[in-house]
């Protein structure tokens, strides 16, 4: 790998670039699907209120209440890598969960 390839990937690694606007979710009672914007590589994302939020990361796999990876309510945000055919559903544990996400890229 040369310099300037390991700069891109530090550089992604810890810095983000906001693409689009922030976006809040008030109901996802049903499977939700985040699809990236052109030039996202991560997804910042975070539950808040007093419910869980399920996540799967395949075209071909739904979460459900007890399948796929848990955003637990009131953890701070985690990011998700993004990258060619990634698909993110999401899907509250109960009613009225709460979620914030903000995709990211690299820095110009």
């Amino acid at each position: 790998m040369n310099l300037h390839d390991q700069a891109r990937v530090l550089n992604d690694a810890f810095c983000l670039k906001p693409i689009g606007s922030h976006t809040q979710l008030t109901q996802c009672s049903v499977a939700t699907t985040l699809s990236p914007p052109v030039g996202a590589t991560k997804l910042l994302i975070q539950a808040s209120g007093s419910v869980d939020v399920r996540y799967t990361l395949d075209t071909a796999t739904a979460p459900t209440a007890s399948k796929g990876f848990v955003i637990v309510h009131d953890d701070p945000p985690i990011v998700i890598p993004v990258y060619d055919g990634v698909v993110v559903k999401l899907l509250e544990e109960s009613a009225n969960a709460v979620l914030d996400y903000q995709w990211a890229g690299l820095p110009a």
